[in-house]
């Protein structure tokens, strides 16, 4: 009965599958990949994070230095920094120097 399962990452396999083949297809925002693939929101932006596939809209992106599946994304500095808790100033610092705030990398993720 527990071989029936589908093992979790052959679906995320299959799932990034169909968001990549997506996106080759010009969806490039989460709504458009969302609208295409059937996914919840929440799935889909996760799995575009993950694996680091370029959006037309910028956005910023924390990433655990300890956890890299622990992934946090904001569309400007100031939403990033309510999630995390700290001051914006700090995560556009640490942008700029790979620096880590709150124990996560922060990194900006510009517009393709």
């Amino acid at each position: 009965m527990a071989s029936m399962r589908p093992d979790p990452e052959t679906e995320e396999r299959e799932q990034i599958k169909e968001i990549r083949h997506a996106h080759r297809a010009g969806k490039h925002t989460i709504r458009a990949l969302t609208d295409e693939t059937g996914y919840i929101t929440k799935r889909v932006s996760y799995l575009v994070h993950k694996y680091s596939l370029p959006l037309r809209n910028e956005y910023w992106r924390a990433e655990k230095y300890n956890d890299p599946n622990k992934i946090i994304t904001g569309q400007t500095v100031e939403l990033l920094g309510d999630k995390l808790g700290a001051p914006a100033q700090s995560i556009r610092q640490a942008s700029y120097s790979n620096g880590i705030v709150c124990g996560y990398y922060i990194s900006r993720v510009s517009k393709v």
